[in-house]
């Protein structure tokens, strides 16, 4: 072998081992596409041989069967509206290709090879948040009597004067029930979150989280950058007028010049809260008491409200606008509160949600937002205080 002949096999010799190294090195720092990373810890599942596809065993409920389902790739909206046709519903996405499913009885699961990767139960990791999951029941769901409350999610599929039915035989008081977002407010003893967890029909569980503390803030909207849009210049007068907007606080407004003859006072309990009144009048305030705090929408309808049933106040108060200053207290996961903050936005689109209206900003969030001013409704229902609104709507 001549010289050159060495040379281009030494050369192909070393090409060989660079990309040996590169796939070897790459290829085991390669996440892996199938493990489901969720706020309570990392899973991996076994992958289905062909003779794993059987019907599914176990406890049911109204004839159906609740699983976690991983698939190869995501399934497209054809496939899915083939399955569930024949009896099997994907509820929603959990992580790595994987979904909660709900299955008839009578579904077929062996129509499911090729498509599907493996089949899992729903244990209590999967259920849980991650607070109620690591720490148990905070202090602040926790009531007299050895009992706690509780947000339930359930399937979406199922009926829900089932599930009620099915709770109250088994002791558990019903606070409210929100149908937009498939949730029930429960209270029963701590000593059965386990077995109420582990029921066929709950997916997810959370503990009600700590109640929410109010800010002092003015808020003065003259600077404002749509300032002129309610003024009547060059013919323009966006106030509001029509439109109905909704306070979340807790306390009322009480006999306050600002709102007069606009505002309708719906809370249990009508004691003056300055916070209220400040929040109130960031989204609809006349200007009456100090005209520099005159807001854009100084026309607009007023709601004091107090945590209500907002899609009910949707319908029989034309609700489109609602305002929560301090919206829950700041998390670093998605829970329960968040779920039902997006799917409400789901059921009602024409509905807006604003937080933070009525707070200094000051307060700190988890990292990657360890720092004031930032408002995310990515985590809890926002995660950060931020005064965002400047509320110029006409109907």
């Amino acid at each position: 072998m001549d010289m050159l002949s060495k040379t281009k096999v030494l050369l192909l010799l070393q090409l060989l081992i660079c990309v040996l190294f590169v796939q070897t090195t790459f290829g085991q720092n390669e996440p892996d596409k199938y493990e489901i990373k969720t706020t309570t810890g990392r899973y991996k599942s076994k992958e289905f041989k062909s003779n794993d596809f059987k019907e599914l065993k176990g406890v049911d409920f109204k004839n159906k069967r609740f699983r976690l389902v991983q698939f190869y790739q995501i399934p497209t909206d054809e496939l899915r509206k083939e399955w569930e046709s024949q009896g099997m519903i994907l509820t929603d996405y959990l992580a790595a290709n994987t979904y909660y499913a709900s299955f008839e009885k009578n579904f077929l699961i062996k129509k499911l090879k090729g498509f599907v990767r493996s089949i899992m139960s729903v244990d209590t990791q999967f259920k849980k948040e991650a607070k109620l999951f690591f720490k148990g029941v905070p202090a602040s769901a926790k009531k007299t009597n050895s009992k706690a409350q509780f947000i339930l999610s359930y399937y979406k599929n199922l009926n829900p004067q089932d599930i009620l039915a099915d709770l109250k035989s088994r002791g558990v008081q019903i606070l409210e029930h929100r149908d937009y977002s498939y949730q029930i407010d429960v209270v029963f003893n701590e000593s059965e979150l386990e077995t109420i967890t582990n029921l066929p029909y709950v997916q997810f569980m959370g503990a009600k989280p700590e109640d929410p503390v109010n800010e002092t803030y003015d808020y003065r909207n003259t600077t404002a950058r749509s300032n002129y849009l309610n003024t009547g210049y060059n013919g323009l007068n966006y106030n509001g007028e029509g439109v109905v907007i909704a306070i979340g606080e807790g306390n009322g407004v009480g006999d306050n010049i600002d709102f007069k003859g606009r505002i309708t006072e719906l809370v249990s309990t009508v004691t003056t809260s300055g916070h209220k009144v400040g929040s109130t009048q960031n989204a609809g305030g006349a200007g009456n008491i100090d005209p520099a705090n005159k807001n854009n929408a100084w026309g607009a309808s007023l709601l004091s409200v107090d945590n209500p049933n907002y899609a009910t106040l949707y319908t029989s108060n034309n609700l489109r606008y609602t305002n929560h200053s301090f919206g829950v207290e700041i998390a670093g996961g998605y829970d329960s509160f968040a779920r039902s903050h997006d799917l409400r936005i789901a059921a009602l689109p024409n509905h807006l949600v604003s937080y933070s209206s009525g707070n200094s900003g000051g307060a700190v969030g988890f990292a990657p937002y360890n720092f004031a001013n930032w408002s995310n409704i990515t985590g809890q229902m926002k995660q950060k205080q931020k005064s965002n609104c400047s509320w110029c709507f006409k109907s």
